[in-house]
């Protein structure tokens, strides 16, 4: 039987969503603090470098609006930093606690190779509006990344979309079932030019972790 190894696809991550990561790692890892009692790098330090990736993230604005070159090319080193941070932190949980499914879920480490169920599926990440001139006027393109904790890529089956005229889900409807993690939606709906949106992942276990809320601007002519 294939052996629980940590699985990270880091070059895989957008910027906002390796911070997003690194994050939630670090949640994980501070949580775990009595399985993991000294990690390398230290979370501090990982804390420190996410910081300063985030705030040239910001900087670096969004798509259509970026900032200067400079702010750029920190942020790619800004990047190597994190990313070495996160390689680090991996080898030392799995030199810790090896191959141990349940300690690695707990602290937020993706797994590969396991066998075991996966259960409640935790929210999306990095759930966000992608703003690009090939959007259709009058729609809106959504994007996230999937779960962090999953067992395999194939343990979510199934995403749906929920969309509302304001900020509470329990107003919205569903819009769509999708299997990847991008949709696209032309509401059709006057005088509205924001909407709000989450997505719910599903496995055989039922529905996971409702996603943070994304308020989304229809795409002008």
């Amino acid at each position: 039987m294939a052996l629980p190894r940590i699985a990270q696809k880091l070059n895989k991550l957008t910027f906002q969503g390796l911070v997003d990561y690194a994050n939630a790692i670090s949640a994980g890892m501070t949580a775990q603090v009595a399985v993991y009692p000294a990690p390398v790098p230290d979370l501090a330090t990982l804390d420190t470098d996410t910081a300063a990736m985030q705030a040239l993230v910001t900087a670096w604005g969004p798509q259509g609006n970026r900032g200067s070159h400079a702010t750029y090319t920190g942020l790619l080193a800004a990047r190597v930093l994190v990313e070495a941070d996160l390689v680090q932190l991996a080898n030392y949980a799995e030199n810790t606690t090896p191959y141990d499914a349940v300690n690695f879920a707990l602290a937020n480490w993706p797994i590969r190779n396991v066998n075991s169920p996966q259960g409640i599926l935790q929210k999306a990440e990095d759930f966000r509006q992608f703003i690009s001139r090939q959007v259709p006027a009058g729609s809106i393109k959504l994007k996230w990344s999937k779960p962090l904790g999953l067992h395999s890529p194939g343990n979510v089956k199934s995403w749906k979309v929920f969309r509302s005229l304001d900020t509470l889900f329990n107003n919205a409807v569903e819009v769509a079932i999708v299997t990847k993690t991008t949709f696209t939606d032309t509401p059709l709906i006057p005088f509205q030019p924001t909407l709000y949106y989450w997505v719910q992942a599903f496995n055989t276990e039922g529905g996971g972790v409702i996603s943070d809320i994304v308020n989304a601007t229809l795409t002008q002519p």
